[in-house]
């Protein structure tokens, strides 16, 4: 009982350890454990920007400088695989989210910069809502985020779909319900449980190992 009293506090905030060095060794175990499929989701992500890449291409009717970027992302996001393993091992999650809330952000431009280029190619605004559900379950549940990066990649995604969200023409409100508000609601309280078992967890393996 007296080690359980001992354990490193967990901040009920932010859902991270108060100590900063326990907080970066469970990062560095958490790395060890989830590398592999970390190295393989870079690679799919690399493969899926020049897919984007070339359809927005055809999209937009031909180049225009607003493409230019896409191979940088591709680029960048390669580079991930020279990043020193110590660096790797503590922020993966940091550089990671902040990637993709770069590319999202770069996609929105897109979006606002050509919609009646976009609008032809079949955009739908509605969609959007339709999707967001997945949307939510990808960040939520298979990204290695803690849960405050994830909290603030949620909240800046949202924010800069705003003008998208305006133009959905929806009649029952539940389609709202349902498409954003319980499941962001019920991700948001899964992800801090889990994420705040995961902490609780291996300090209980530390003390016991110590």
């Amino acid at each position: 009982m007296q080690k359980i009293k001992t354990l490193p506090r967990i901040d009920k905030y932010t859902c991270k350890f108060e100590n900063p060095v326990m907080e970066e060794r469970f990062m560095r175990e958490k790395w060890l454990r989830l590398r592999k499929a970390i190295n393989v989701s870079i690679a799919l992500f690399a493969f899926i920007f020049c897919v984007d890449g070339i359809g927005m291409y055809h999209s937009l009717g031909g180049f225009q400088a607003a493409l230019l970027p896409f191979p940088f992302f591709i680029g960048g996001l390669l580079l991930f695989f020279r990043i020193p393993k110590k660096w790797k091992s503590s922020y993966f999650d940091v550089f990671f989210a902040a990637f993709l809330l770069s590319y999202h952000l770069f996609q929105m431009f897109l979006m606002y910069s050509f919609p009646n280029e976009l609008a032809e190619s079949g955009m739908d605004p509605k969609e959007l809502l339709g999707q967001l559900p997945t949307l939510l379950i990808f960040i939520f549940i298979l990204m290695p985020f803690n849960f405050l990066l994830t909290m603030i990649l949620i909240c800046v995604t949202l924010l800069s779909m705003v003008e998208f969200f305006m133009q959905v023409e929806v009649s029952n409100p539940i389609e709202w319900l349902f498409g954003l508000i319980l499941p962001l609601v019920i991700l948001s309280y899964n992800k801090y449980r889990t994420e705040y078992s995961a902490r609780k967890d291996f300090a209980t393996t530390v003390s016991l190992d110590e």
